[in-house]
């Protein structure tokens, strides 16, 4: 085998092969994964779903500012998933009570992919936790019109119910004023 040919094998092996830290994460084991995924990460031999476990294996180890800032820098790395950055960024400021950045992050992944029903979802629960109950009420509306047969259509009824209820009284309260 000449020297081109093998120089191309091993690096195809390489751009393919589990690293120690992936492997880590793999097996239910964020806390040691993390050091790994960080120094692999940092010598730039990792494959572009890197970013995802170590923003994973944060989140997991409840460090979830962290969790974001790893997610968000994924984001500006060429060949990494948008979509998938972009909306575990917004579970993990949504899971650190940052619902405006959560908002912020699920509309990026949306962007990405319109049709998202995840991002859709979780994104009028951070709405409605921002209390921003019209556009929660959009998004919830939406989801359910995408995602017809949810186990949680029940649920999502009542919430868009109780939204109208409350947007209706903000309304007559407005007209006796």
């Amino acid at each position: 085998m000449n020297g081109a040919v093998f120089f191309l094998l091993f690096f195809a092996v390489s751009l393919f092969a589990e690293s120690e830290g992936e492997r880590l994460f793999k097996s239910n084991n964020p806390a040691a994964a993390i050091p790994l995924l960080e120094r692999e990460l940092s010598s730039g031999t990792l494959s572009s779903a890197a970013y995802n476990y170590l923003g994973l294996s944060y989140y997991q180890t409840g460090q979830y500012d962290k969790s974001v800032a790893v997610f968000e820098k994924g984001l500006s790395v060429p060949g990494t998933d948008k979509k998938v950055l972009a909306y575990n960024a917004g579970n993990s400021a949504f899971a650190a009570g940052n619902y405006a950045k959560a908002d912020s992050c699920y509309s990026l992944a949306l962007s990405a992919s319109p049709d998202f029903s995840k991002a859709i979802l979780n994104r009028a629960n951070a709405r409605l936790n921002q209390m921003r109950l019209e556009d929660a009420l959009g998004d919830y509306e939406s989801y359910i019109e995408k995602v017809p047969g949810d186990p949680q259509r029940t649920e999502i009824e009542r919430v868009i119910s109780l939204i109208r209820a409350e947007l209706a009284k903000r309304e007559e309260d407005a007209d006796r004023k």
